[in-house]
Order: C-alpha cells, then structure tokens, then sequence
C-alpha cells in the first residue's frame, strides 16, 4: 500500500510546480544550488530551515494554509518546535526572528531571552 504521508519536499515541488517555476529558477533565488533543492523535494536533504522556508513562501506567493502546512511538515522531519499562524502577527515576526538568528546567538544571549520569557509569564499569572 502507497503511503499517503505528505513530505516537506514532495509539498514544496507541488507548489513549485504549481507556479510554473523551475527548479533552476527557484534555486537562484534562494541562493542555493539547483543539486541541493532536487534533494531537498526527494528528500535526500532535510527541508529548509525557518528563513529559508519564509523565503520559499514569499518567492511562491503561498497562502497562509500552505505556509502552515510547509511549517508543520519541516518541524516533522526536523523535530522543529511550529509557531502557529494564529497566534498573531507580532508573534509570528517574533518566532521568525528568533528562528532566523538562531545559529547565530550565544549561549549567553539564549540564556537573557530565556530568563526574560520566564519573567514575563510570571508577571502575566500575577
């Protein structure tokens, strides 16, 4: 029996396709070679991480629902925590830029965001 399970890879060429954009073409503007993304739709390659997921979704003018569903099926290979669309816009700018400067934050500065959003929490129960 054919698996019905969507995948990161197999979703993103649909909506590549879907736009009539070539793999060449999508790869230039993301800046990454044409042989990376093919592995990426195969999945011979994790899916994108966060920026490169917001970059996709603006290149091929998705939808909020395809862009949650990108999310959800990235997070699914890549054991990634989703923001849910939601949650509300200065929350999604707010995930996006902490996915986005992940790689590059200190442990010292992970440690500050932490204690800061402990904080916080602990002013709203009050």
């Amino acid at each position: 029996m054919a698996s019905t399970t969507k995948k990161f890879g197999e979703t993103l060429r649909e909506y590549r396709k879907s736009k009539q954009i070539k793999l060449g073409r999508l790869a230039g503007m993301l800046g990454v070679p044409a042989s990376n993304l093919s592995d990426v739709e195969l999945g011979r390659r994790p899916p994108f991480n966060g920026s490169q997921i917001e970059r996709c979704v603006t290149l091929l003018e998705l939808t909020d629902a395809q862009h949650d569903e990108l999310l959800q099926l990235a997070s699914k290979r890549t054991d990634a925590w989703v923001l849910p669309v939601r949650a509300g816009t200065l929350s999604m700018e707010t995930g996006a830029a902490l996915m986005r400067e992940w790689p590059n934050m200190t442990t010292d500065v992970m440690k500050q965001i932490n204690d800061l959003v402990r904080d916080a929490s602990k002013k709203q129960k009050e």
